[in-house]
């Protein structure tokens, strides 16, 4: 990004645009031609979160989650979160997953965690359908099924999560072959009926 874009993004931020407002707050988090700063990232998050920016929402409630610069607030990260999901945003719904089922300011709750990470998984979010497959292994939130498990591992190991190809290998060897041969029709299945799955998987809005 050249000096010339930046200004523009600043100049449109300053005038209230809210996806400049989301990118000049994730310059200031990366430090990218405008001076490191976490608080004025949080500021232009959250001006453009006020004006119901999905990413923005997503972007803030990640700060106030992880406390990255800031003081841990689970209260008001889900609440960004939720707003985010609302909309339908892949990354917030895998966010509340991890929320619900590590216990991040509500009680855990693996039957939550599993809803929301299958949300975000049927959105193509590769790291949702990983832990939603961790769940199907342990019939944690949902029934135990080494088939589902098998899908969810292939699915994130296709998008090169970095842990779906060893746990599908794991977890091959204890299903039978007629497990392992109706999930990889289940499989051919899903490709056969949805060629762009992955297209809209990805954001580069969010931290």
């Amino acid at each position: 990004m050249n000096a010339t874009d930046r200004k523009r993004i600043w100049q449109r931020a300053e005038k209230g645009h809210a996806a400049e407002q989301n990118q000049l707050g994730l310059m200031h988090l990366a430090g990218d031609g405008v001076e490191p700063s976490v608080e004025q990232a949080a500021h232009w998050f959250r001006l453009a979160a006020g004006q119901g920016l999905r990413e923005a929402q997503f972007n803030l409630g990640e700060l106030l989650r992880t406390g990255i610069g800031v003081a841990v607030d689970y209260n008001h990260a889900r609440h960004y979160f939720e707003l985010a999901a609302r909309q339908h945003l892949a990354d917030a719904e895998f966010a509340l997953g991890q929320m619900h089922e590590f216990g991040q300011g509500v009680p855990p709750d693996a039957e939550k965690a599993a809803q929301y990470y299958r949300l975000a998984a049927e959105s193509g979010h590769a790291k949702a359908q990983y832990f939603l497959g961790g769940l199907c292994v342990e019939g944690n939130g949902v029934p135990r099924d080494m088939v589902e498990a098998y899908f969810w591992f292939s699915l994130a190991a296709d998008q090169e999560e970095p842990n779906g190809a060893d746990c599908r290998e794991m977890i091959e060897h204890r299903m039978t072959q007629s497990q392992i041969t109706k999930a990889k029709r289940r499989l051919e299945d899903h490709y056969s009926r949805e060629p762009s799955f992955f297209e809209d998987a990805g954001d580069d809005s969010n931290v």
